[in-house]
């Protein structure tokens, strides 16, 4: 059976009292029935009786082993951060020009370098090699003798190669290093240097090219007399 709403609170909760007022009086707003009270607010500057707060009695974090119980740690500075040694190539040069035949690929050395860096590049883990380039057909991204850091990943296609990134390839057995482009009118793929006055590379013979690896860094000093391009007029 259905209950009528109105019934249902006249025999709920008490109803209050409130005095009669009269027409045209005034009424005390503070000593006035207020249905909806509001919840007690903190002291503030302009009330009555206001005091401030000492430094003092101010709340504290909680510690905990000396460590602030409500601040997480944070990755270690890059001062703190450890290295890792990545094999040299010393003899091994990827050519930026003609393709060079490289028959030593012995270890020569190792270069730090810091283990975030290689994790972010994806070249740690002992995964990376340092080779140098030879040749200026990369200027002005890759120098005559840079250093550079490869990435080896042999299951790589020149598909993959062609979203975008620079190489190390080994074209009918000499060591270049290049972006991989495909030409839009004959659809086929080119092995392209950054230095215009050396012209594409075609890929034509498949069994030829063996991609090495991504190349992901190149280390090189700045030639005596660029140093006025980074000067702004």
């Amino acid at each position: 059976m259905g209950v009528d709403p109105i019934e249902l609170l006249k025999s709920g909760a008490p109803q209050t009292k409130v005095a009669p007022i009269k027409r045209g009086s005034t009424v005390n707003l503070g000593d006035a029935h207020d249905p909806f009270p509001m919840a007690p607010r903190e002291q503030m500057p302009w009330d009555p009786g206001w005091k401030p707060t000492k430094a003092a009695d101010l709340p504290r974090p909680v510690l905990r082993g000396g460590v602030v119980a409500n601040v997480s740690p944070g990755s270690p500075p890059p001062a703190n951060d450890r290295f890792e040694k990545v094999p040299e190539l010393g003899e091994v040069r990827l050519a930026a020009g003609e393709g060079i035949e490289n028959d030593h690929e012995q270890e020569t050395g190792y270069i730090q370098f810091r283990r975030s860096f290689l994790r972010a590049v994806g070249a740690d883990g002992g995964r990376a090699r340092v080779v140098y380039a030879k040749g200026d057909s990369m200027l002005p991204v890759i120098q005559d003798g840079a250093a550079l850091l490869v990435v080896p990943d042999e299951s790589l296609t020149l598909r993959d190669l062609g979203a975008g990134g620079v190489f190390a390839i080994n074209y009918d057995g000499k060591m270049i290093v290049k972006s991989i482009v495909m030409d839009p009118r004959s659809g086929r793929w080119m092995a392209r240097s950054f230095n215009e006055l050396h012209p594409d590379i075609p890929l034509d013979d498949d069994s030829k090219v063996k991609v090495l690896g991504r190349v992901v860094w190149v280390g090189a000093r700045l030639p005596e007399g660029d140093a006025g391009q980074w000067v702004r007029r």
